[in-house]
């Protein structure tokens, strides 16, 4: 016999199979109901993509009571079932118009991941399209990817990318039309322009070529003169558009056409056809906050990401409003009660108004409260229920040591002593009590009232001694007496300390004597500790403390603190201060820490070079670096990179006309015709030198030494110097064919100077070569 969830599971499986037969087992009505609520789920996800298959309204076709939530989940199955066919397709449109796959709508999982999955299989299918492969489908069932995969595989292999047809421009989603024979077949038809036709395709060229006989594939027309020919390649009289190869917008413009596109689409390199433009690819939508652009050929729509939360529902706009679950009739309100809408959820107030004294039951009606279950009455009294209110009874019971008065109105006390009726044994007297009695007994002993005799009193444990002394318990009696250390005091009854530091003074303690109530203790001066015995006084490694920052030394008695190399022991005897090294060995000259700047860390130093220096492995010494050797400049291939202390400098040697590069840094004169004598008068060689120098250096000194190949003995030389304006230079003669500059006076870095130093020869009075040397002079800042 099929259960009532059987049913339901085989009408599922009907309305999702399509199967119209009847299964055994389950009524007629039931399964018809049933394929109706599935028939519904899926118009629901038809009319609105962004319905929620999870939370599908209440009253969905007039089905019985008892079958509402049976409806409710065959509805969402077949939902689920159409809402994953749609995203399929929606991802198929969206893979070939050339958009990005990515998961869909965040509460309906398995729809979403549908739609990414068909999009990727599409791109399968595209790629195979592009490569003229098969699209047998049987390679991809059986990655075991899904029919669905399988099926969007085919499809955009078969039909490849949406190219774009004419279609008036819009700013909002519009349903994609199906492919034509042209995009179909995707470049396969036509060799230059592939037009649709309601019964097929016709094949047109671009301008300059006509249709062959195959009406398929153009040839170069080398007759043609017009600007707009089309298909047969010759000119006629109609309109140039009507028969342009424009695929969207046409315009004439007196010599030919213009093509152009409508909105949302975009004009391709050959000038005549239109591509979609992917809104959503390149953010150029208007989607808001908590929606999904999705890209429509030509434009884009705006789709709802989250879902309605429980108590809501989405209208065809949507939005999500209020669901009126007493409306659906989907509340639980007991019979007795009415149903009240509230903003996601309901209420249920009950019908009739109750009085005092009753309340409301499960089915709204009202039924007498039992006050005597809350125990409303005071004590001593009985609470009696009554048909909408109750009254308290009094009880008059008397307890133990109570009796009945005369008129047994109200109790009072026996008196156990005078009866008789008490149980006092041996010394022990009874005395009465309200309700009881005690047993009394004399001083020194305790009523034991469970027995109702006297015990001995143990006063020791009152604490009766005074403070310092010994209790002894006597029968009915004790006896204080002072401990050890302490002596008792007559007349104040209480035990005094004895001070052994004074009594015993010099035998009891070998440095200090503290004296203790009742005792004493023995102290050693600071750098002692106490013996084993007490009493005695040792040396106290104080270093085993770690009193010091760095290093300790122990003493008798003390200690002493010391630092490591680079600290100093501070002011407090314990820490130790940083030694400034720097400052203490500042203005030493060459016996100095550093060369150039010394730098205090703590517990040492460090020292520092200036920008163009390096730090020594002496660590303390700065040596310049050789960037024009080390290649660490930025001279171009056409200058002379020249190093100089702490930097470098890049020299353009640009040799002046009439004169050729016989080396990087001189320049030769080219040979100069018998009568030019202006050629004549020009140096036979200019000669780039560069010298450079620290600050500071002793005067004089030789700079620059120019020397000529002495050929005749009649030969004369003269040498002049320019550009020693401030005199920092002199030039000396040291024979005949050569002379020196020399610096008289110490130059202040940083200084830059530039001299020319010249060397005529005369021949019998006549000037036979002039030889120029451009020197240029580099002072650094340092000494060094």
């Amino acid at each position: 016999m099929k259960t009532l969830a059987d049913c339901v599971l085989l009408a599922t499986a009907l309305c999702l199979l399509g199967v119209g037969r009847w299964l055994s087992g389950c009524s007629a009505q039931f399964l018809a109901s049933m394929s109706q609520c599935c028939t519904r789920g899926s118009e629901l996800a038809k009319q609105n993509p962004d319905q929620d298959c999870a939370n599908l309204p209440y009253g969905l076709i007039n089905v019985q009571s008892e079958d509402i939530e049976n409806c409710r989940i065959t509805a969402r199955v077949c939902c689920h079932r159409e809402r994953r066919s749609q995203q399929c397709y929606d991802g198929i449109m969206h893979g070939r118009s050339g958009g990005v796959c990515k998961t869909r709508f965040s509460f309906d999982e398995c729809g979403g991941k549908e739609y990414k999955k068909c999009c990727e299989c599409c791109q399968l299918g595209l790629v195979a399209h592009r490569q003229l492969l098969r699209c047998d489908i049987s390679s991809v069932k059986a990655l075991n990817l899904g029919s669905y995969c399988a099926e969007a595989y085919k499809d955009c292999c078969l039909n490849g990318k949406i190219i774009a047809t004419t279609r008036p421009p819009t700013a909002t989603s519009a349903p994609l039309q199906p492919p034509g024979m042209c995009e179909r077949f995707l470049g396969r038809l036509c060799e230059h322009i592939c037009i649709n036709t309601a019964t097929g395709h016709i094949c047109r060229c671009r301008e300059g070529y006509r249709l062959q006989a195959d009406d398929k594939t153009c040839i170069r027309d080398t007759g043609s003169t017009t600007g707009g020919l089309i298909g047969t390649g010759q000119a006629t009289d109609d309109s140039l558009c009507e028969n342009s190869p424009c695929e969207q917008t046409c315009r004439e413009t007196g010599t030919g056409v213009q093509c152009s596109c409508l909105l949302g689409y975009q004009l391709n390199r050959d000038g005549t056809s239109c591509d979609d433009v992917n809104e959503c690819a390149y953010n150029t939508d208007d989607c808001q906050e908590g929606q999904e652009c999705f890209n429509t050929m030509g434009s884009f729509t705006c789709r709802r990401i989250l879902g309605c939360g429980t108590g809501y529902e989405m209208n065809p706009a949507g939005e999500c409003v209020d669901m009126d679950e007493c409306e659906l009739g989907v509340d639980e309100c007991e019979a007795g009660f009415e149903c009240t809408n509230q903003p996601g959820s309901f209420r249920c107030v009950p019908r009739v108004q109750c009085g005092v004294g009753y309340n409301y039951d499960r089915t709204g009606n009202c039924v007498d409260i039992n006050e005597c279950d809350g125990s409303s009455c005071p004590r001593g009294t009985k609470c009696i229920n009554t048909v909408g209110s109750y009254r308290c009874q009094r009880l008059v019971t008397c307890g133990p040591g109570y009796e009945l008065n005369a008129d047994e109105s109200n109790c009072e006390d026996i008196d156990e002593c005078a009866r008789g009726t008490h149980d006092c044994q041996g010394l022990s007297e009874c005395k009465n009590n309200r309700g009881s009695y005690i047993c009394q007994c004399p001083s020194g002993y305790t009523a034991d009232q469970s027995t109702r005799t006297c015990q001995d009193a143990d006063e020791c444990r009152l604490g009766l001694c005074p403070p310092n002394s010994l209790c002894q318990n006597y029968i009915g009696t004790y006896r204080c007496q002072c401990r050890k250390g302490f002596i008792a005091n007559l007349e104040t009854k209480r035990c005094a300390d004895i001070d052994e530091c004074i009594r015993f003074a010099g035998r009891v303690c070998a440095q200090t004597c503290v004296n203790t109530e009742g005792s004493y203790t023995c102290e050693c001066r600071e750098g002692f500790e106490l013996a084993g015995d007490n009493r005695n006084c040792r040396d106290l490694n104080e270093c085993d403390n770690n009193p010091c920052e760095q290093r300790c030394i122990n003493v008798y008695g003390s200690f002493q603190c010391s630092c490591n190399r680079g600290y100093r022991v501070a002011s407090d005897g314990r820490t130790c201060e940083d030694t400034d090294e720097c400052a203490l060995y500042t203005g030493q000259g060459q016996g100095s820490l550093c060369m150039h700047e010394c730098v205090n860390t703590r517990g040492s130093y460090t020292c520092s070079c200036p920008p163009g220096y390096e730090l020594l492995q002496d660590d303390r010494s700065c040596a310049d670096i050789k960037e024009c050797d080390t290649g660490l400049h930025n001279c171009t291939a056409q200058q002379e990179c020249f190093n100089i202390r702490g930097g470098y400098r890049c020299h353009d040697v640009t040799c002046p006309d009439n004169y050729v590069k016989t080396t990087p840094t001189r320049c030769e004169h080219n040979p100069c015709p018998y009568d030019d004598e202006v050629c004549k008068a020009e140096p036979t060689s200019i000669s780039f030198n560069y010298l450079t120098f620290p600050s500071g250096i002793r005067t004089p000194a030789n700079l620059f030494k120019m020397s000529a190949a002495l050929r005749y003995p009649q030969d004369r030389f003269e040498f002049t110097l320019a550009g020693n304006e401030r005199d920092y230079f002199m030039l000396v003669q040291e024979d005949r064919y050569s002379a020196i500059v020399k610096m008289e006076t110490p130059i202040p870095g940083p200084a830059e100077h530039q001299l020319e130093l010249e060397m005529k020869m005369f021949r019998e009075s006549e000037v036979r070569s002039r030889n120029v040397a451009r020197i240029f002079i580099y002072v650094t800042k340092y000494t060094f």
